[in-house]
């Protein structure tokens, strides 16, 4: 019981720093919207999405299609401007050099890019503050809305609504590094898209060969180890747990 209180009070929280650092709803154009490098795993949903650009709309003024991405305090404060669009969104108008960075979306986004031509080629985006600090700002006083916190940011990089579901090595990455921060909240979140053979298995496997759970984790720093699209498996976990010694046997 205490542990699901403290988990919903978690997310209040991280509901309320995304309040905070929340800028609005912009039409941005799509050449200052800054991607991530799309994982090989998820390029066939950005074919996908091409082909529906073609055939069908967009639907970029659906909420549920908005991408959500983060911009620099000082480019928003002196170097952009916005205007009232035809639509009736506000558009953000920034120089060639500036962007935002895509947290959430970036599949939409790169399909979109490859398709949308001319005066269309924009895309509807709930912006935030970038947190220009890299660390977490005490919550002490609620007008000080500067920057979006850290643990704000992970909760939109890590939301896969409307994407592809997050293949068994991105789960594995994220629950362990949630793990290590001792975050509860993103703990269960990433636990819950594994079935649950995969959680017993995971469970497991820890509990009778820690040392091969060890291992995997001192390859995360190389996570392309773990991402590609049958790299890593944690329904074959079962056939590891069978395994009566954890040692490597070298030939000689």
């Amino acid at each position: 019981m205490t542990t699901q209180v403290s988990t919903t009070a978690y997310d209040h929280l991280l509901c309320s720093l995304q309040d905070d650092a929340v800028l609005g709803i912009y039409r941005v154009r799509l050449e200052n919207i800054e991607l991530p490098t799309i994982p090989q795993n998820r390029r066939q949903n950005v074919s996908r999405l091409k082909k529906v650009f073609l055939t069908q709309r967009c639907f970029r003024y659906d909420p549920q299609n908005y991408i959500k991405a983060t911009i620099r305090q000082d480019i928003f404060d002196h170097h952009c401007s916005i205007v009232r669009s035809s639509d009736g969104l506000n558009e953000l108008l920034l120089r060639a050099e500036d962007s935002v960075s895509c947290e959430h979306g970036s599949c939409r986004i790169k399909a979109a890019k490859l398709v949308l031509r001319g005066q269309n080629r924009w895309w509807t985006v709930v912006l935030y503050r970038e947190n220009i600090g890299g660390t977490p700002r005490p919550i002490v006083n609620r007008d000080a809305k500067l920057f979006l916190d850290p643990r704000a940011h992970s909760r939109i990089h890590d939301d896969f609504a409307n994407q592809l579901p997050p293949p068994d090595g991105a789960i594995y990455v994220n629950l362990q590094n949630s793990l290590r921060d001792n975050d509860l909240a993103r703990t269960d979140r990433w636990r819950a898209y594994l079935t649950t053979d995969k959680r017993r298995y995971l469970r497991q496997l820890c509990n009778s060969h820690g040392g091969l759970i060890d291992a995997f984790n001192q390859l995360l720093p190389m996570e392309s180890l773990f991402l590609g699209k049958s790299a890593f498996h944690i329904g074959v976990f079962h056939k590891l747990g069978r395994l009566h010694c954890d040692d490597v046997c070298l030939c000689p």
